[in-house]
This record gives structure tokens, C-alpha cells and sequence, in this order.
């Protein structure tokens, strides 16, 4: 019975371990998370090993005027685009503006 109850506690350990690292999403002491959005490698903030590659940067701004924190994607073509989610797969869902002009005018407009 006690070596039973051992193995029991040795693979209720073990199973342990995957969790713990599942919960951090983030690489090392990487910060995972801006505002209410989880931010998971390849994605990260700051130093340069947070994340894979430059196009994975992530700023984690402040919104103006509530002071929320809000993740943007930092890329060469489009600074600033909000971050609303970002999943395990490594894909991201990002706020975009569109820009469109009306055919009976050629007033431009943002929706």
C-alpha cells in the first residue's frame, strides 16, 4: 500500500510540471501579458530575447485618457496596430483601421 501511495504522489508530481510551464506563456522572465491580452512566444516585449524575430515585437502602450494598457503590433508597414488576441498557434487578431472613399463623392472616410 505505501508503494503504491508513493507512485500515486510521484505521478501526481510529474503531471504538475507540464502545467507550470504551460501557464507561463511567455519565454524566461519575459513579461506574458499586456492589459487583458496574453502575449505568447514567438510574440514578446522588451529585450530581444522575448521574442523570435522583429516581426514578433509587441509595445505595450498606454491607452489615452483611461491609463488601460493596451498591446500593439510593431511592424515596418504598420506601427501601432491594436492587439485583441493572440493564440496559441501563433496567430494574432489585430484592430485595423479602414480606410475607404465614397464612389458619389471623393470625400475619404474612417469606418
Amino acid at each position: 500500500m505505501a508503494v503504491q501511495m508513493v507512485l500515486l504522489i510521484i505521478f501526481l508530481l510529474s503531471t504538475l510540471e507540464p502545467l507550470a510551464q504551460a501557464a507561463k506563456l511567455a519565454k524566461g522572465s519575459c513579461q506574458d501579458c499586456c492589459g487583458n491580452v496574453s502575449i505568447p512566444y514567438p510574440f514578446g516585449m522588451g529585450a530581444a530575447h522575448c521574442y523570435l524575430h522583429e516581426l514578433f515585437v509587441i509595445d505595450c502602450n498606454v491607452s489615452e485618457p483611461s491609463g488601460s494598457l493596451k498591446p500593439c503590433w510593431r511592424s515596418r508597414a504598420h506601427t501601432g496596430m491594436e492587439v485583441l488576441e493572440i493564440q496559441l498557434d501563433g496567430t494574432a487578431l489585430l484592430k485595423y483601421q479602414i480606410f475607404s472613399i465614397g464612389k458619389s463623392t471623393d470625400e475619404a472616410f474612417f469606418d
